[in-house]
């Protein structure tokens, strides 16, 4: 996508209103997206637009510190809401409405569209791109409608660089073809071998299977059992690895504790190996039976099945994203080992 021209932009980790975020939770969904587009392009953007357009002061003044420049539109064909083909006609009419009678040499639009609608995709884009051309006006990124530096646009992260496209956007010479049966897309971090996982990544040859870091391939190409990798609604990547119950342990170095990920047991060296999962630790608190954590329910994740890290919506988890120091585990309810935050 940026090889072919188009700008890159955030619109947080999650989606979700930040009128209704803390401004920890807010900032977390800021840099969790950082941290993705820097590890899969080298670079994050400095653009961004609110879920929902909604940035109230405190959104504000985040994006401001971070760094960010926030964007809008002023041209909504609503295509989210006409997702059927005997409907998306009234997208085309809002599109049409706009264009009509205006003036390619003076007027100028920040149009909003959705990619995750069918209609939208294979249908309203090549109807509005055929419209767009065929008025005298020509399809851009946001900065350059702005008039901003490509230089402006994005940030080096760790280890990144930046590269700039020469693509651009030319008129369709023909209409889009429409799939028979579009599929999910997921992320595979780009594999370095074939086989096991040696490193907790996985996808693209590489699987998850039989590995110490869990046997199910995340949506975004991480190895792990935990409710973060196998609910139903994240999914597991069936082609590198699975959520079948197959037991996949893991050693922690601190502690010297081992636990299987789909079992109801762990054993510890220092004591009884019948110890259960639900009795105290060394902080007194019971181990998580049910992969919650933390003040609320005053359970640890330190020894359990779920994870060992304790995240900030406490759940018990190995997810490597809740082992940044910056985005945190929290400490009194669980731990992070040092291979957790290798993954990241």
């Amino acid at each position: 996508m940026h090889a072919e021209g188009h700008q890159i932009a955030s619109h947080t980790w999650s989606h979700q209103n930040a009128s209704q975020l803390t401004t920890t939770q807010f900032t977390n969904q800021m840099i969790w997206n950082e941290i993705a587009l820097n590890s899969i392009l080298g670079f994050f953007p400095t653009y961004m637009r609110p879920p929902y357009s909604i940035c109230e002061k405190n959104c504000q003044d985040i994006l401001s510190t971070l760094g960010y420049h926030v964007v809008y539109f002023d041209l909504d064909t609503e295509g989210y809401l006409h997702d059927d083909a005997t409907e998306i006609q009234t997208s085309k009419d809002i599109w049409d409405d706009a264009i009509d009678g205006s003036d390619p040499s003076s007027d100028n639009f920040l149009q909003i569209e959705h990619d995750i609608h069918y209609q939208t995709v294979y249908n309203l884009t090549d109807y509005i791109l055929t419209s767009l051309f065929a008025n005298g006006y020509r399809a851009v990124t946001v900065g350059k409608c702005l008039g901003d530096p490509v230089e402006n646009w994005y940030r080096q992260g760790p280890n990144g660089s930046i590269t700039v496209p020469t693509t651009s956007v030319a008129p369709p010479e023909s209409t889009s073809t429409m799939p028979t049966d579009p599929t999910r897309t997921t992320i595979s971090v780009a594999p370095t071998h074939s086989g096991p996982s040696i490193d907790g990544t996985c996808g693209n040859g590489v699987t998850c299977a039989g590995t110490e870091f869990g046997s199910c391939c995340s949506v975004f190409g991480w190895c792990g059992d935990s409710y973060d990798h196998c609910s139903s609604e994240k999914g597991c990547q069936p082609e590198w690895g699975s959520c079948d119950g197959t037991p996949s342990t893991t050693t922690i170095p601190s502690s010297q504790t081992t636990f299987s990920t789909k079992t109801k047991t762990s054993s510890t060296k220092t004591g009884d190996p019948s110890t259960s999962s639900a009795e105290p630790t060394q902080t007194g608190l019971p181990v998580s039976t049910d992969g919650r954590c933390g003040p609320e329910v005053k359970q640890t994740c330190t020894g359990s099945e779920f994870g060992q890290c304790c995240s900030l919506s406490s759940k018990c988890t190995d997810n490597a994203l809740s082992c940044i120091p910056l985005l945190g585990c929290q400490e009194d309810y669980g731990t992070c080992s040092s291979t957790l935050h290798d993954r990241v």
